[in-house]
């Protein structure tokens, strides 16, 4: 009898975790499969954007919701005053068309050069530059100047076809040289070879970002600058934007990307000098980007078919 009752309990059982099991794959059979989802990268992000984007102004209005009690308007990217202080040049990003050397100011007698009536920039570059050479003189580093600026397409090409090692240059419509926002600085009395572990160039590395200039190819960039370390070459960019590349420790790739990965989600919001900056990037869709009402701004395009907008 007791053997009877044993085997009665067992078979009871047996049928409880038969009735649960499959009551437990009629449940699992009702749900949608969990899956792996792939991080999008920066271009299909931005692809994203620009085909789910709202196309009317009232719509964007909530788009950039996040932002601060802003309202926004449509404007005509033709008729924007572009700075081009964030444009992108590189070994996979050209001009379209060459910038006149008209549009540049002789550097000298404002700031010291190598050759008196052969160097050109663009005149907010000269006037960052002419500030950060005081600064350095202040401390105790004199004798620094620029030794290249402005370039045009056949110079920078007689310059790479003569170049036997060209990891530190750049084909022509390829180098910030074209811009005028760029520049060569080295120190009187000291070789280009020990420019980088000499008290001028630490000094240059370590303060040129508060004058809006960043050391634009620093040591171990290469793999994404495409050109060796030139602890001699700097790259006006901005204040606002150079110090947040220095706090961040970003290179202007990287930090462009970071400013696409916003898309119109969300903007960087960066102080100085009591001032809040807020930074946002557009992609025109139309012929037309959006822009807040009521703030003072600067534009600037990024050399990608996006712009850069700082706006206080």
């Amino acid at each position: 009898m007791r053997y009877l009752m044993v085997v009665l309990a067992a078979a009871v059982l047996a049928i409880a975790v038969v009735v649960g099991l499959v009551v437990l794959a009629r449940t699992f059979a009702d749900l949608t499969p969990i899956v792996a989802v792939p991080v999008p990268t920066r271009v299909e992000i931005l692809e994203t954007h620009e085909e789910t984007a709202p196309q009317t102004a009232e719509t964007w209005e909530e788009w950039h919701s996040q932002s601060p009690n802003w309202t926004f308007t449509q404007a005509d990217i033709t008729a924007i005053d572009d700075t081009g202080y964030l444009i992108l040049l590189n070994r996979e990003n050209s001009l379209s068309v060459e910038i006149d050397i008209s549009e540049m100011q002789q550097a000298w007698p404002t700031v010291p050069v190598s050759f008196i009536d052969d160097i050109f920039l663009h005149p907010t570059a000269i006037a960052a530059i002419r500030q950060m050479l005081d600064a350095a003189q202040a401390d105790g580093l004199s004798g620094l100047h620029i030794t290249s600026g402005f370039r045009t397409y056949a110079q920078q090409a007689a310059l790479y076809e003569n170049t036997v090692n060209r990891a530190f240059v750049l084909p022509p419509a390829h180098s910030e040289h074209h811009t005028g926002l760029a520049a060569d600085i080295m120190a009187v009395g000291v070789p280009q070879s020990e420019l980088a572990q000499s008290p001028h160039g630490r000094w240059m590395a370590e303060n040129s970002w508060r004058f809006g200039l960043i050391l634009r190819y620093p040591q171990g960039s290469q793999a994404i600058t495409g050109v060796a370390f030139e602890p001699w070459h700097f790259r006006y960019v901005g204040r606002v934007h150079a110090q947040y590349m220095r706090q961040n420790g970003l290179l202007l790739e990287e930090y462009l990307a970071r400013l696409q990965n916003l898309g119109n989600f969300d903007n960087l919001e960066i102080s100085l000098d009591g001032t809040t900056f807020y930074i946002f990037y557009e992609i025109p869709r139309n012929g037309v980007i959006n822009l807040p009402e009521g703030l003072q701004m600067a534009i600037s395009s990024d050399n990608m078919g996006g712009f850069i907008v700082k706006a206080w």
